[in-house]
C-alpha cells in the first residue's frame, strides 16, 4: 500500500493477511530529497506493474510555479524509486487542481488513467471534471486527456476491474 502524509511524502507499507499493516521504513518518494522531483507537494499517486516485472508510479504534484502535474517514477522493487524525465500531463495554470489518480490495466494491455481536476475560476471549490487518458503499459506516453464526466462533486475517486473485465469507477 503506498500512501500520502501531511507533509506531502509518499509512504508504504506491507500486509500479509491485508488487515495488519507495518509500515515500512523511510518514504518512498519526496520533494525534499534527491533527485529532485521538480515539485512542492505530491497530493496522489497510483501505482502498477510493468510487463517486465518492474513498477511505474504516477503522482500528481505541485510544481513550483502553483500549476499542477502529472509525473511518474519507475522502480525495480516498488520501495525505491527513480523520478521519470520529462512530464506526463500539465495544467499549465495555477487555477487547475488535479486531485485522486488512479490507474487501472485494460484487458488490451494499455493503461486507463482517471483522475479528479478542478478549476478553482468556478468560484465553487467541490465541483470537479472527472478526466481519463490512456497508454501503452509502460504509462510514459499518454493518449489525449478528456473530460468523462462533468461538474461532479466528488472527494474523491476509485476504480475496480469487475470479474467480467469491466470496469466499475466509484466517486
Amino acid at each position: 500500500m503506498y500512501f500520502i502524509r501531511d507533509n506531502f511524502q509518499v509512504f508504504s507499507a506491507t500486509s500479509a493477511d491485508g488487515l495488519t499493516w507495518i509500515e515500512d521504513s523511510s518514504f518512498r518518494i519526496s520533494t525534499e530529497t534527491a533527485p529532485s522531483l521538480d515539485a512542492s507537494s505530491v497530493t496522489s499517486c497510483a501505482v502498477l506493474p510493468l510487463a517486465d516485472g518492474s513498477y511505474r508510479m504516477l503522482y500528481t504534484a505541485k510544481s513550483s510555479s502553483a500549476s499542477y502535474h502529472i509525473l511518474s517514477a519507475a522502480s525495480t522493487d516498488g520501495l525505491n524509486w527513480i523520478k521519470d524525465p520529462g512530464v506526463r500531463y500539465e495544467t499549465g495554470t495555477s487555477s487547475v487542481t488535479l486531485d485522486s489518480l488512479r490507474v487501472t490495466a485494460l484487458s488490451s494491455g494499455r493503461w486507463r488513467l482517471y483522475y479528479l481536476e478542478r478549476s478553482s475560476s468556478t468560484g465553487v471549490l467541490d465541483i470537479f471534471d472527472l478526466k481519463t487518458a490512456t497508454a501503452p503499459n509502460n504509462a510514459l506516453a499518454w493518449t489525449a486527456h478528456r473530460v468523462i464526466a462533468s461538474s461532479l462533486t466528488a472527494g474523491g475517486i476509485d476504480v475496480s476491474t469487475m470479474t467480467d473485465g469491466s470496469i466499475r469507477l466509484f466517486y
